[in-house]
């Protein structure tokens, strides 16, 4: 499972044949941005402690814990719970040309649907992927300690990117409202 999402990452090799890296640059052009724009980038404080907890995550625990800050909490999203609950579907080339056509860089920052080919590759391949997640830590991990560990890392990878997000916000002047 974690192996075929890093190749998909990686390649684009289950959706459209360019890896995702590759499909952001494409999606940052369209916004007018150069891939320059992302090289030598001075990181906000909260940034590089965010990045600095994620690397120790993933490169200094168990690969379970990894996994899990991985594919679960960065990965993740709000919706995680439903999609398990009442799994989606692989979606029809229509309905992701509406989707793609209702996101908001496109809606709100006119982003030509032209350069939104990572969004199509994640509605391409996303289907399950949020099961697979799960399925990969909950059924490999059985024991407490190393369970209430991955839990532990999880609330601690949220603090960070609280941090980071709130961060973020400051920089651009966003007002809590």
């Amino acid at each position: 499972m974690l192996a075929e999402n890093i190749y998909e990452e990686d390649t684009g090799g289950l959706s459209l044949g360019k890896s995702h890296p590759e499909l952001f640059g494409l999606m940052m052009r369209g916004l007018g941005y150069h891939e320059s724009d992302f090289q030598r980038v001075d990181l906000l404080p909260a940034a590089r402690d965010y990045r600095r907890w994620l690397d120790r995550a993933t490169a200094d625990r168990d690969w379970a814990v990894g996994a899990a800050v991985m594919t679960i909490f960065v990965e993740g999203s709000v919706k995680d719970r439903k999609e398990i609950l009442t799994p989606s579907k692989p979606k029809t080339a229509q309905e992701i040309e509406d989707i793609v056509r209702n996101h908001p860089l496109v809606v709100h920052q006119r982003l030509s649907p032209n350069h939104m080919d990572l969004i199509r590759a994640h509605q391409m391949v996303e289907a399950g992927h949020r099961h697979d997640a799960y399925d990969m830590v909950v059924s490999h991990v059985t024991d407490r300690r190393r369970q209430e560990t991955i839990l532990s890392c999880l609330r601690k990878s949220l603090q960070y990117w609280l941090r980071y997000r709130d961060a973020v916000a400051r920089a651009c002047k966003f007002e809590k409202g």
